[in-house]
């Protein structure tokens, strides 16, 4: 792979690992899931980051995480299309994680799916 790719893999590799250290401790309080949904963003924009490199290395542009999630359903990057539109409906809730139903979702689906997905996809790229 390339170097922005390269780089790209590093930075995914590191805040998914992050967000697995987070998880991996008792939620105490809500600053626990507060830090938990913080490392899901940081992932999350590491993540489409490195699609959208990807898919330049590809010839293509994407600009936005829709873009780029579509781009790695339709390359075969990922299966689970529904999951993946579901994290970005949460990344944009997690501006209101002050409302305890909100903060309450976005952590269950980081928990119970995402971080999964995640290392599917990163133990799946080429």
């Amino acid at each position: 792979m390339g170097d922005k790719i390269d780089y790209g893999l590093i930075n995914a590799r590191k805040a998914i690992q992050e967000l697995h250290a987070y998880v991996a401790e008792p939620v105490r309080t809500a600053r626990d899931r507060a830090g938990i949904i913080q490392a899901f963003e940081f992932s999350y924009e590491a993540i489409w980051k490195l699609l959208q490199k990807i898919a330049e290395a590809d010839g293509l542009s994407v600009n936005s995480p829709r873009e780029a999630f579509s781009f790695a359903f339709q390359k075969g990057l990922v299966t689970d299309q529904k999951i993946w539109i579901s994290m970005i409906r949460h990344r944009n809730l997690t501006t209101h994680v002050y409302r305890e139903d909100v903060a309450q979702e976005v952590f269950r689906a980081i928990v119970d799916s995402y971080v999964q997905e995640w290392d599917f996809f990163m133990d799946n790229l080429p």
